[in-house]
């Protein structure tokens, strides 16, 4: 028996807004390095050694309380700079644009121009603006994300290199750029390349970003596909996939009955939708688009939901050369920011969407982040609660793992191979309701799909806590309602 969290709806995909087809020469969305951030990242990189052990204080600005005035850019204009002996020197900064989406940059390879932003599949080659059939539009309008998301600044030796990622649309897209830097500061694009992640399945919507302590590009794969919808063995229809979410009501009232207003094509239901938009990223050339994918059955077979959800890393070395790699021991969720500490081992992960847990990761050796102990916070309220009150932390222990063995069994696992699934019940008798499952199997309610009654078989905990470590930490009692 358990008790029932909140029955919240998960919040809205982020879509990009698309009033006008967005084409190659198009600068609509702005990504930019400034002075100031710059000066910030200065320190970081030991691009200048002294202000190593300075303070900056940057000028206020102003708040907007128009919408008009809400669309303009608003940056510091001086930046204080302060020593540790207390001299102190005002310095002038800028609001500073390196590039812009749709913007041609020089390729690293030399070979023309890469289209900054431009999405390109599992071969290399642009994707295209689909129109209401699922099919390119007529004037085969490149897909050029405009929705830069992070951007990390990188010295190599005495090169200078920015990693950034676009969020949306899905599939994501990374950008390298080399950049030059005058006798000011300012800096400016020599060349890019798009990262290749065809190696590990593509890049699923990548959310949040940091810089490792070693000077690497961290992120994480956000809103990750809930591969329990893609078990034949539970789903075997398309029926029986659309609506599947929230399908035990948790209201003594009833809940409305919404398939009159639901989504009428299978590719339309919310459990699989993003994972249909993302199959034109690895479907053959004559199912490049989702408009040749007929059904649930089809996208099985060409996308595999445990490929993504992972934080990952992008290491640039002299030249331009670059590392990219997912961190499959550090488990798989929806990936809002992940966070190293200065000990180089222990690794922070939060996690985006409804009824969500907060991770920490021990890596084995410091900077090595591809073996290592998993842990999920269970938060225990010590007040009553006003303003949030206060509560411990206590780290429940989810076992070892590597990547190595990870990666293996997500190319090969299903949903169904690491779990038993019970139709769950209701007490509404309780206070607060209680859920009720069949004997030797766990009662969770996580990431906005709704009550499930679990039971991990045997053998496979280990694969369970980094395929699907949302579930597994409330299996194991962590806290889920954040």
């Amino acid at each position: 028996v358990a008790v029932v969290g909140r029955q919240n709806r998960p919040r809205p995909w982020r879509a990009r807004a698309r009033q006008q087809p967005l084409r190659r020469q198009t600068t609509r969305r702005v990504t930019t390095m400034s002075a100031v951030a710059m000066l910030a990242m200065a320190s970081v990189l030991g691009v200048t050694p002294a202000l190593a052990a300075m303070t900056a204080k940057f000028e206020p600005i102003t708040l907007p309380d128009l919408d008009p005035a809400k669309n303009h850019i608003r940056a510091s204009q001086m930046v204080t700079l302060c020593s540790e002996d207390g001299a102190c020197e005002q310095v002038p900064i800028a609001y500073h644009t390196i590039a812009r989406s749709g913007m041609g940059i020089p390729s690293m390879n030399g070979e023309g121009e890469e289209v900054y932003g431009l999405i390109r599949d599992n071969d290399g080659q642009p994707l295209f603006m689909t129109n209401d059939t699922g099919m390119p539009d007529e004037a085969m309008t490149l897909d050029v994300s405009d929705n830069p998301d992070f951007s990390s600044l990188i010295q190599v030796g005495d090169e200078f290199y920015s990693i950034v990622q676009f969020e949306w649309p899905n599939p994501g897209v990374m950008y390298l750029v080399k950049l030059s830097q005058d006798d000011k500061g300012n800096l400016s694009p020599v060349s890019s390349t798009m990262i290749d992640w065809s190696h590990q399945g593509g890049l699923w919507i990548p959310c949040a970003g940091s810089l490792s302590p070693w000077n690497t590009h961290i992120g994480g794969e956000e809103y990750e596909p809930d591969a329990k919808y893609f078990s034949e063995e539970l789903y075997p229809t398309d029926e029986d996939v659309c609506g599947a979410s929230y399908s035990v009501c948790l209201s003594p009232e009833g809940c409305e009955d919404e398939e009159a207003e639901g989504p009428t094509a299978w590719n339309e239901c919310k459990e699989v939708r993003s994972s249909y938009h993302f199959a034109k990223y690895l479907a053959d050339r004559d199912q490049k688009y989702p408009a040749n994918i007929s059904g649930i059955a089809d996208l099985r077979t060409i996308l595999n939901p445990y490929d993504y959800g992972y934080v990952y890393e992008v290491a640039v070395k002299e030249g331009g050369d670059y590392n990219a790699s997912k961190w499959y021991a550090v488990g798989r969720r929806s990936n809002e920011l992940a966070y190293i500490m200065p000990d180089q081992k222990t690794l922070y992960a939060s996690d985006d969407g409804t009824n969500v847990v907060f991770h920490k990761f021990v890596a084995d050796e410091a900077g090595d982040f591809s073996s290592g102990t998993l842990y999920a916070a269970k938060l225990n309220q010590t007040t009553d609660g006003s303003k949030g009150g206060t509560f411990g932390v206590e780290w429940i222990d989810l076992g070892s793992a590597t990547s190595e063995e990870i990666e293996k069994a997500a190319k090969t696992l299903k949903f169904h191979d690491m779990f038993e699934v019970a139709k769950p019940e209701v007490n509404f008798e309780t206070e607060p309701y209680t859920a009720v499952c069949p004997e030797g199997f766990e009662a969770v309610n996580t990431g906005g799909t709704g009550l499930e009654c679990l039971k991990v078989k045997d053998g496979m905990d280990t694969v369970a806590s980094r395929l699907e470590s949302r579930r597994y930490s409330a299996m194991k009692g962590a806290t889920t309602e954040l």
